[in-house]
C-alpha cells in the first residue's frame, strides 16, 4: 500500500492505501549533503528490502562528478525515514537491489563490472563477483552490467551483451556462478572497434537491460533495449521480452 519513489534529488514515499487519493507522505530532496563530493544526485532508483523495512537509495545514475554512494534508511515509519547507513562507491548508480540485509549494486569500474554487496545495516561491503572471473577477457569488453535482481539467493545480473548470469550469493562472501542464462562469448566483441559495440547493442538483438522473477523465482523475465539507430540500414528496431524457465 506503500510506494517508494526514486525522484531525482532524492527519494519520496506515498500512501496509496486509497489508490484514488494517493498521499505524500514523506519527501527527502537532498539525502546527502556530507563530506565528499556534494550532494547525491541523478537518483533514478531506490529499492525496498520489504522483510528488514530499509529502503536502499543509489546515485548518481550516470557517471559525474559528485557523491556516488548508497544510503540506506528505515522506513518501519514511513513518515519518519531514519538514515542508518552511507556507503561511498568508484562507480556511478544506475540501478540496485535490495534483499536479505543487503543491498546489492551494480559495480561498473570500468573494466571488472560486477555485483557489489554492501551490508544494509552497517554499510560495510561484504563482497563482489565479476563475469572477468569467468573469462578475463570480459575484463577488456568491459560489458555494462545495467540491472539485478535477487531472489532466494541467487542474483540475476544483466549484463548487456554479454548477457545474463545467474550467480549465488546466499554466502555475499563468497558469490559462485550458478549459469549463464544466455549471451554471446567475449571474442565477439573483441575486434570491434568501440563504434561497432555501441551499434551492436543498441540495436536488435540489444543489450540485456532488465530482469524479474516472479514470486516463485522460477520463471525469469529479460528485457532488451534497442532502437533503429540506423534507419537506412537492416535489422534496427525493438528488442522483446524474453521468458526463461529457471527452475
Amino acid at each position: 500500500r506503500t510506494v517508494f519513489l526514486a525522484v531525482t534529488d532524492g527519494f519520496a514515499v506515498v500512501d496509496c492505501s486509497d489508490p484514488a487519493d494517493p498521499v505524500v507522505v514523506h519527501e527527502n530532496r537532498e539525502p546527502w549533503a556530507g563530506a565528499g563530493n556534494g550532494r547525491l544526485e541523478q537518483v533514478y532508483d531506490v529499492k525496498l528490502d520489504h522483510e528488514n523495512d530499509l529502503l536502499a537509495v543509489v546515485g548518481p545514475a550516470n557517471p559525474q562528478d559528485a557523491f556516488k554512494g548508497l544510503i540506506v534508511y528505515d522506513v518501519s515509519d514511513q513518515t519518519a525515514p531514519e538514515r542508518v547507513a552511507v556507503h561511498g562507491t568508484e562507480f556511478f548508480n544506475h540501478n540496485c537491489f535490495a534483499a536479505d540485509g543487503r543491498v546489492y549494486l551494480c559495480g561498473n569500474t570500468g573494466g571488472r563490472n560486477g555485483v557489489v554487496i554492501v551490508d544494509a545495516r552497517s554499510g560495510e561491503e561484504l563482497g563482489r563477483w565479476s563475469i572477468a572471473e569467468v573469462d578475463e577477457r570480459w575484463a577488456d569488453v568491459g560489458s555494462t552490467l545495467h540491472d539485478l535482481t535477487v531472489h532466494d539467493g541467487v542474483a540475476y545480473l544483466a549484463h548487456w551483451d554479454a548477457g545474463t548470469w545467474a550467480v549465488d550469493v546466499s554466502d555475499p562472501t563468497a558469490p559462485e556462478l550458478r549459469a549463464k542464462v544466455r549471451g554471446r562469448d567475449p571474442e565477439a566483441f573483441l575486434e570491434m572497434t568501440r563504434a561497432e559495440r555501441r551499434q551492436e547493442f543498441s540495436e536488435p538483438p540489444g543489450n540485456d537491460h532488465f530482469v524479474a522473477v516472479d514470486g516463485t523465482g522460477d520463471l525469469l523475465g529479460v528485457g532488451g533495449e534497442s532502437w533503429d539507430v540506423t534507419p537506412d540500414g537492416e535489422g534496427g528496431g525493438p528488442s522483446p521480452i524474453t521468458l526463461y524457465d529457471v527452475s
